[in-house]
């Protein structure tokens, strides 16, 4: 039996080399999201992009200049009832130094292939930045008083955290904001949309375009490995075909330890990362995948790691407690304007 170790990082392993060299890495320990259900995959087609803000007026925009925490922006969503044990990544993440991180579903070719998920990038000059932030202000997201909100009536979903550190920090959690705003849930009554102000910002954070985004190659791959004894050969499983690293040898190192599954990973690097992540279609299945090794079935989870983020399961730790604040002074301008946000056409 494998017992409970830290974390280990992998460096790239030519193929003959014997060994993986290791490194450890201990993530600090951080709240863990409540379950959330598994996100409906089609976009809500009542959804238009508009300049309409919010019906509470609110004071003009002002210069703002300050130095902002690393992550300026996020949207995480927590796992649901029946979903996922593993940590998705933030739906949108944006760092101080503008780079810009979202999620986002695919659907590869194939009648029978399911949904996947893909992390895209950009990187925002300041104009941009600011146009987020102020638009954020001109919402009333700011000052929204997270006291007021009436999650809906619905038992087993999760709750999204949403973090904006302006030149105001709002840090709230909410309860099934995804059932609440969502159109595949149409049991939930529009009269408990709450305010404006909160409808807008996850519009905002969850429809945000990603047309001229570019997928996200890492530099570090996170992968949970499981193995699965007795197992047989399915048209549901792909077959390992990297010759390094080995499957064997990566669950050598995590075995499948359910008694303290957060350390239960390995980080991959350089060369070896990127051969894992090409071998997934750059691409990842937040349920996991079933793949074959040499008569061996495993389950495998692998997706990029982000920038100053330690993973944990079913949760990460963004920025990692022994990273330093990036301290980059971000002035924002009223004239930087502000962003047209989804609103529903229907509301």
């Amino acid at each position: 039996m494998t017992s409970c170790s830290a974390p280990t990082l992998i460096s790239t392993v030519e193929p003959g080399m014997s060994g993986i060299p290791v490194l450890s890495a201990t993530p600090r320990p951080v709240q863990t999201l409540l379950p959330e259900h598994t996100p409906a995959i089609s976009l809500p087609l009542w959804l238009t992009f508009t300049p309409s803000l919010t019906s509470t007026p609110q004071p003009p925009l002002t210069e703002h200049e300050w130095y902002p925490e690393t992550v300026l922006v996020s949207y995480e969503r927590g796992n649901g009832d029946g979903c996922c044990i593993f940590p998705k990544p933030p739906k949108f993440i944006l760092y101080s130094d503008g780079q810009l991180f979202v999620a986002n579903y695919i659907k590869p070719s194939g009648k029978n292939s399911d949904y996947r998920e893909q992390i895209l990038l950009k990187q925002l000059n300041r104009e941009k930045t600011c146009q987020l932030l102020n638009t954020f202000d001109q919402i009333g997201y700011l000052d929204y008083d997270s006291r007021s909100y009436q999650p809906p009536a619905v038992d087993g979903d999760g709750i999204g955290r949403i973090i904006v550190n302006a030149w105001k920090i709002k840090q709230d959690d909410y309860y099934g904001l995804t059932a609440l705003f969502y159109i595949e849930r149409m049991d939930i009554p529009r009269s408990l949309a709450n305010s404006p102000a909160l409808r807008n910002a996850y519009y905002l954070l969850t429809q945000y375009p990603t047309t001229d985004f570019r997928v996200y190659k890492p530099e570090e791959l996170v992968l949970w490995i499981y193995s699965i004894p007795n197992f047989h050969n399915n048209d549901k499983g792909k077959e390992w075909s990297l010759p390094s690293p080995s499957l064997a040898d990566l669950h050598t190192i995590t075995g499948s330890k359910v008694n303290c599954p957060d350390n239960d990973y390995v980080i991959l690097n350089g060369q070896a990362a990127q051969n894992v992540f090409d071998f997934f279609g750059q691409s990842f299945s937040e349920q996991g995948e079933l793949v074959f090794e040499n008569g061996s079935a495993y389950i495998i989870y692998a997706r990029p790691l982000l920038p100053y983020e330690a993973p944990k399961l079913m949760d990460s730790e963004i920025p990692t407690s022994n990273s330093q604040n990036l301290n980059l002074k971000l002035i924002c301008h009223p004239n930087d304007g502000v962003l047209p946000i989804p609103t529903p056409s229907n509301p």
